[in-house]
């Protein structure tokens, strides 16, 4: 089910010297295409590769680990207790011999329990690598999905694309701890495409609650898009709260924790940077002592929310792709709590980004930038029992983050100058075909 196409309209006069040199794509509008599908396939293959690597190189400490707690609530839930109960995780987890950090137990909303119960039927081990042959197909997909539209780059270019998915660091990392992102990430590129939005991201918010985010980019559409809106808005709150209301599930401790000052190692969101800098953790000191975390943290979130809204609103949420990209990565660096393998969804960012500044140089190095700075954030990590020897380098400890702000910059930019020529007169043939989809 797609949403519907918007009406033809007449081409800005912006493009008419090159728009008109360009034939239409027949397989513009498919929503998968052979090529997209050999990208899907390579970035899985070296998703597959890098989990083996981090294997032989790490061991199996902490493998799977997030992936029990969701095993070990439908356990819970199978059994007619609360999925939120962190003693009843712990004593399941005793009972069948499993042996893992539980830290904040389960978490999401009860939806995801329900459908991680046939796992739940199989034993641990069993279940981790189904879900991870799942996580593999789903990563597959969605990269499908994001390559199809790029018609006018050549097979090598969505092959080398396809190898950078496959070795972020954030990929990685959902595969080796089993977390949930890449059974999102399909979904969130079905958004992307702008393929039935509400059941896509209804279903990604009820596992994951940052993709609530995109609503945003659809309110920037304005008055055009508020059936649109309320549909995806219902099916979001629906299948979040629902379950858990009908199931008699909840956990109102973890809920009002969550703005809190963070002590654990979730580094990678406003509030865990700001908290590092305020207070003791596990491998660092405070450089700023005292620091007022609740304030801070969310009058940066508002004042950040208000800078991102604006670009939307000012695009009037055009293009949608770059528009809900950048909600996504918004949602990511805003929650509350938050680690470096929940940085998956830059993959969408990645697309949209990449097509207009490949060729651009400087826009090209901001780009790169930013993705370093996630990549390294897991060789510091890595060092971190000795790394972080004084409060000053408690500014190391959230380079994902800032690695996530520059390519929210970035995408923000590419945004508001959407309809601009480049400096020599010529309109890139990849932003001219992006201007011939949205106008023409």
């Amino acid at each position: 089910m797609s949403d519907p196409a918007p009406q033809p309209q007449r081409a800005l006069p912006l493009y008419h010297r090159r728009i008109e040199t360009i034939s239409p794509d027949p397989g513009a509008n498919a929503l998968l295409n052979r090529r997209a599908a050999v990208a899907g396939l390579v970035a899985a293959l070296v998703a597959t590769a890098t989990l083996a690597d981090t294997l032989v190189q790490r061991g199996s400490a902490g493998l799977f680990n997030d992936f029990y707690d969701y095993w070990l609530a439908a356990r819970v839930l199978a059994a007619g207790g609360n999925p939120y109960d962190v003693g009843a995780l712990a004593t399941t987890a005793a009972h069948v011999g499993l042996h893992y950090t539980v830290g904040t137990g389960y978490s999401y909303p009860v939806l995801f329990a329900y459908l991680c119960l046939p796992l739940a039927a199989l034993s641990a081990s069993t279940a981790a690598w189904v879900f991870t042959a799942l996580s593999l197909a789903g990563l597959g997909v969605a990269v499908a999905l994001l390559a199809t539209p790029l018609a006018r780059l050549r097979m090598m270019e969505l092959i080398l694309l396809a190898v950078l998915v496959g070795g972020l660091t954030p990929i990685a990392g959902s595969l080796y701890f089993g977390q949930a992102n890449l059974l999102i990430l399909p979904l969130l590129a079905l958004a992307y495409r702008a393929t039935a939005r509400p059941l896509a991201l209804g279903l990604a918010t009820a596992v994951k609650l940052y993709p609530a985010a995109a609503l945003a980019a659809m309110a920037a559409q304005g008055r055009r898009s508020v059936r649109l809106c309320a549909a995806t808005a219902a099916a979001a709150a629906g299948l979040t709260l629902i379950p858990n209301l009908v199931a008699g599930k909840s956990s109102t401790q973890l809920t009002s924790g969550l703005f809190g000052p963070d002590s654990f190692w979730t580094n990678q969101s406003i509030n865990g940077w700001v908290s590092r800098l305020s207070m003791t953790s596990e491998f660092t000191h405070p450089p700023l002592p005292g620091l007022p975390v609740v304030p801070i943290e969310l009058g940066m979130v508002v004042l950040l929310g208000a800078a991102v809204l604006g670009v939307m609103v000012w695009r009037r949420g055009s293009p949608w792709e770059g528009c809900i990209s950048l909600a996504l990565l918004y949602g990511i660096v805003a929650a509350p709590k938050n680690s470096l393998w929940n940085y998956t969804p830059i993959v969408v960012l990645l697309f949209y980004c990449w097509p207009l500044v490949r060729r651009r140089p400087k826009l090209l190095a901001a780009f790169i930038t930013g993705l370093a700075l996630v990549e390294v954030q897991v060789v510091v990590d890595y060092f971190r029992h000795t790394f972080y020897s004084g409060p000053a380098l408690t500014w190391l400890s959230s380079l994902a983050l800032y690695g996530g702000l520059v390519l929210m910059g970035l995408n923000a930019y590419l945004l508001l100058t959407a309809a601009d020529q480049l400096p020599d007169g010529v309109v890139e043939p990849d932003q001219a075909f992006v201007a011939a989809q949205e106008f023409g």
